[in-house]
């Protein structure tokens, strides 16, 4: 598929990425490979992509060469592929290239200031939030062209990672129901921060984590903005959803990994509230994330296993310590009506879904173990949090469906 003349917006391109690898078959057809280079919006730069079966990287790799053609071409290979449904999920993503920033008019002092220190303007946007930004586009056509620019885009992103120049944290604030105070283009180009902003709102989450959620990437973005579309996708009306980050103190977890292979862990309680429109009350439920060693039979087998395979090839596993995520429910039993619950990890590393089909359960165990190495574990000793989406559903109203063909 080629498209010249149009760029990925990145937040789509990415729910796309995803959405295609965990179609089932008899949606997309056989898909062995794919590969792509693309154009993005609000960048200069080149976006590489390469997958085989559901394992997917992507990166960007520098500015076009002068001259060339720019778009987005995409090869798929495979056997009996769905070339409609792949098409058709492939132009949802993309938008047409800006042109480059008008020239010419009068000359004003926001000119100059654009035109002899850049740095300047860019320092100015860095320091506003992000609704301010896009109100400050539109008061002019050169100060429009000038926020929503590749250049502008590409220099905020750069700055973002200088290690010489002040930074203003990319931030998503608690208790904000207009996201008035959303502070995002600093890591990503206003396009994105215009979709993840819209997606967030029509998605109806509530921020729990107080002061509310911090980025320090771009993918971080990206993770939590792919959240909002997958949940959007569902439409679920019945479901009530929260962004909660569980966590850990530093010490706790560094206690944790030194430990061994019998050490456990559990994060702070974290609670969420639905309300019962039947009974006209709410009801609270309390959670925590536990780290705990596999059952002991489990361990016995591996330990069985290891001792009868050949020396020369020991079992898979041997000598790995593994833990299994478990989910905590405290007064589940109190609530005034049973609620089904789903916990979806909000990281661009790794993806853990856990359904929960009743409330009452106490303990409820995921059926993947974790060992150190895992994105999950390593991602816990750098920082002792794990960011998760979760959704509350009344039993009897449906199913709880599934937001990836994954789950």
């Amino acid at each position: 598929l080629v498209r010249n003349g149009m760029a990925v917006e990145p937040l789509r391109f990415a729910r796309w990425m995803r959405k295609v690898a965990s179609a089932k078959v008899e949606d997309k057809g056989n898909l062995y490979r794919s590969k792509g280079v693309f154009a993005v919006e609000g960048s200069a730069q080149r976006l590489v992509f390469h997958a085989v079966s559901d394992v997917m990287e992507k990166e960007l790799v520098g500015p076009w060469p002068e001259n060339a053609v720019r778009g987005c071409k995409i090869v798929f290979i495979g056997k009996k592929l769905n070339r409609q449904w792949l098409e058709e999920g492939f132009d949802a993503c993309l938008r047409p290239i800006r042109p480059p920033p008008r020239t010419g008019g009068a000359k004003t002092p926001f000119n100059s200031l654009i035109e002899n220190a850049p740095d300047a303007f860019y320092e100015i946007l860095s320091r506003l939030v992000s609704k301010d930004v896009a109100m400050l586009a539109s008061t002019c056509v050169a100060i429009h062209d000038a926020v929503y620019s590749e250049a502008t885009g590409d220099a905020m992103t750069s700055r973002s990672s200088a290690d010489d120049i002040p930074k203003f944290t990319a931030f998503h604030p608690k208790d904000d129901e207009k996201l008035s105070r959303l502070h995002l283009h600093t890591l990503v180009p206003m396009r994105a921060v215009q979709t993840y902003a819209s997606e967030f709102l029509k998605a109806k989450i509530e921020v729990l984590t107080y002061p509310g959620l911090r980025f320090s990437s771009a993918a971080e973005v990206e993770a939590a903005g792919v959240t909002t579309l997958e949940l959007n996708d569902i439409s679920d009306a019945s479901c009530t959803n929260f962004i909660c980050e569980f966590t850990w103190r530093p010490e706790t977890i560094s206690q944790f990994f030194e430990a061994g292979p019998e050490a456990s862990t559990n994060s702070a309680l974290r609670k969420i509230e639905c309300y019962n429109a039947e009974e006209e009350e709410w009801d609270s439920m309390s959670f925590r994330l536990c780290l705990w060693p596999p059952e002991r039979e489990a361990a016995d087998d591996a330990a069985a296993d290891a001792s009868a395979a050949p020396e020369s090839q020991p079992a898979a596993g041997a000598g790995l310590t593994q833990h299994r995520l478990c989910i905590q429910q405290i007064g589940g039993k109190a609530v005034s009506q049973v609620y089904m619950l789903s916990f979806h990890t909000i990281n661009p590393s790794y993806q853990v879904h856990v359904a929960v089909p009743d409330v009452r359960i106490p303990l409820f165990e995921s059926k993947e173990l974790f060992h150190k190495w895992h994105p999950l574990m390593v991602g816990l000793r750098r920082n002792p949090a794990i960011r998760m989406l979760i959704r509350a559903k009344p039993d009897g109203s449906g199913p709880l469906g599934d937001m990836c063909g994954c789950c």
